[in-house]
């Protein structure tokens, strides 16, 4: 019976704990949803964005091209991606979002909705492929 935690011992780790950090439950409740909700937005855009680059911009390695094309391909692909990121970041920033009263609850306070590894996932499904053919030349440089 020495392992039960009494009152005591309760008020004494109750000091380390910064209960002021625990969010009310319905602030809780709210925030998982928008980010649920605003992740899966998020998704699908930056999917469409992504399948948009692979078809129109992103060019696989060239083993025939020489190495100034090659990295110039790579680095118009890599800037694609970060300027459709930042896009995609001020988008999730500007949209309607269900829950929202500027008084109560400011959706926009939210930093998860603007970019999550579900962007990552979404360039990679599309691009992933042309990314990965650029490996060896990558590993080229570094050797």
């Amino acid at each position: 019976m020495d392992n039960i935690l009494d009152s005591k011992d309760f008020f004494k780790i109750n000091k380390f704990i910064n209960m002021s950090a625990i969010p009310d439950k319905n602030i809780f409740i709210k925030k998982t949803l928008i980010i649920a909700y605003g992740g899966i937005l998020q998704f699908f855009v930056t999917l469409f964005i992504a399948k948009q680059i692979n078809s129109y911009i992103a060019k696989p390695y060239d083993e025939n091209a020489c190495t100034k094309k090659n990295l110039l391909n790579l680095l118009i692909i890599i800037s694609s991606m970060l300027i459709s990121h930042y896009w995609v970041r001020k988008f999730m920033t500007i949209m309607p979002y269900p829950m929202h009263d500027a008084a109560t609850f400011d959706v926009y306070k939210i930093k998860e909705i603007r970019g999550s590894v579900v962007t990552a996932f979404a360039y990679i499904l599309f691009l992933g492929d042309v990314l990965n053919s650029y490996k060896p030349f990558i590993e080229n440089i570094y050797h």
